[in-house]
């Protein structure tokens, strides 16, 4: 009987092993794993956030190109601000060439004032309304642009992590150089039977010598456009080209029996025939003494009838044949601080007036500037700043007096020293656009455009508006005597509201 040696059997121990193996390269996978997804998350966040901020900057972008293209082509083919056009948001769009559903979203809104420092219960309040196809209620001076650049988020994380946000504040371009002409009515037109006729060249490039006539007014026909410049002339600004730049001017001349367009003379002695004074009864004056002929429609309350000169209605009094009602835009002529009067910068072409020159008037209008090539306007259109006691005088013994509740109107009272609602502080460039070419009173009110006078003659078509103190807002109707061009176009204080 042969003895055997029985050998140990491994297999087992082995098969244990490699399992145990296979177990310990799979907790590593998995925890290799963990790391590599707990590292990706991070990554790709960090290239949404990168890559939001561009997709701000480009609705930021995207919203300044539709305020600057907000433009309209007057008659002269001359682009001007439409506020019409402007669009009242949200503005949403994406961004292509990239992963991640990069997107953006513009709000916009508008003010009178900057915004910049301004917290959110003042933005909200503040605001201008909007509506599409109408734009902001008023012509806005500011405005804020918040852009939202948005993508795709990492997993786990919500759709708004690593959006980022900008803020912008864009102020536009405003200036009072702008008189692109407006249309001489004839006083009481559109009233009572009276037809609403006007200063009409008959065309955009009137011959020399073509007659001016008055035909119903248009809003559509830029041969009734005029411009009152500070040289006294009634220029057809459409006529104002390159290859005539003087423009056409109405002309008076006393062997002709209507009046005529002949080139601006600007200067020497062929102006004074250009030169139209404009005087407390609504007359044009050529020249301005009492001698001096004034224009008229020569068949009183006919369209189409020629416009001519006859002294003999100078001295006459407020009628629908030889009274005018030049509107805002026609300008101001050489209206302002050199003549002791305040033009209104809404209203352009409009003065501040004591009504009917009467001292103890319930209120102050602005009325079209009096003009007078000889000498100064009448004392109702004239007011002397005193630095000093701060008053504004008229008639070397009134002061404008400020009403006790905001919005109330201003009055003309005997000038009292010292009495508080008699000072008022004129400013005028202050280096920011809402405080600048302001007169504010003793409560810290701006003097202000009010809603229209009713009860004046010629209101139901031409309303001249009344003189309030009005809380500061920096709107256009607080400005008097602002200069041309007073602030460029330009976009200011961006930054970021969100994230680093």
């Amino acid at each position: 009987m042969l003895l055997r040696i029985r050998r140990r059997d491994d297999q087992g121990t082995a098969l244990l092993m490699v399992i145990m193996a296979i177990m310990v390269a799979a907790s590593l996978s998995v925890l290799v794993l963990g790391m590599l997804v707990a590292q990706a998350s991070p990554t790709i966040q960090q290239r949404k956030y990168t890559r939001t901020i561009h997709a701000a900057e480009g609705g930021l972008n995207a919203a300044l190109s539709q305020l600057r293209a907000s433009q309209t082509t007057n008659a002269q083919n001359v682009s001007q601000g439409d506020r019409s056009k402007l669009p009242c948001g949200p503005l949403s769009g994406t961004v292509g060439g990239e992963d991640g559903n990069l997107a953006y979203t513009v709000t916009v809104a508008y003010f009178t004032s900057d915004p910049t420092q301004q917290d959110s219960a003042w933005r909200a309040a503040n605001a201008l309304p909007c509506a599409a196809g109408y734009g902001p209620s008023q012509t806005p001076q500011y405005a804020l642009l918040t852009a939202v650049g948005s993508g795709d988020s990492a997993a786990g994380l919500s759709s708004a992590s690593g959006n980022r946000t900008l803020e912008s504040v864009y102020n536009f371009q405003i200036t009072n150089a702008n008189v692109s002409g407006g249309r001489i009515h004839n006083f009481y037109g559109g009233q009572s039977g009276n037809l609403d006729l006007c200063f009409d060249a008959g065309s955009d490039s009137p011959a020399s010598n073509a007659t001016v006539t008055v035909t119903a007014c248009d809003t559509q026909k830029s041969s009734q456009l005029f411009a009152y410049l500070n040289n006294y002339e009634l220029v057809l600004t459409a006529s104002q080209t390159t290859g005539n730049p003087a423009g056409m001017c109405v002309t008076y001349d006393s062997g002709k029996t209507t009046l005529v367009m002949r080139t601006c003379a600007n200067t020497g002695t062929a102006a004074v025939s250009q030169r139209w004074g404009f005087d407390a009864s609504a007359h044009f004056r050529d020249p301005y003494p009492t001698s001096a002929v004034c224009i008229l429609i020569k068949n009183d309350n006919v369209s189409g009838s020629s416009l001519a000169a006859d002294s003999n209605t100078c001295g006459q009094g407020y009628s629908r044949q030889w009274a005018w009602a030049p509107e805002p835009k026609v300008g101001a002529g050489n209206a302002g601080a050199n003549q002791s009067q305040l033009v209104n910068y809404l209203e352009f072409g409009r003065c501040l007036d004591d009504t009917n020159w009467d001292v103890n008037y319930a209120y102050l209008i602005v009325w079209p500037c009096k003009q007078d090539p000889t000498a100064g306007p009448g004392w109702n259109q004239q007011q002397t700043y005193n630095a000093v006691t701060g008053q504004l005088v008229v008639n070397g013994s009134y002061c404008l007096t400020a009403p006790a509740a905001a919005d109330g109107y201003v009055t003309l009272k005997t000038c009292v020293a010292g009495q508080p609602n008699q000072k008022w502080k004129e400013s005028g460039d202050t280096g920011d656009y809402t405080s600048s070419y302001t007169i504010v009173d003793y409560q810290s009110r701006c003097l202000a455009l009010g809603p229209p006078n009713l009860a004046d003659a010629n209101t139901a078509l031409h309303p001249w508006s009344t003189i309030v103190s009005s809380p500061c807002d920096g709107g256009l109707d607080q400005k008097w005597n602002a200069p041309p061009n007073l602030i460029d176009a330009a976009n200011k204080n961006t930054r970021e509201k969100t994230g680093s």
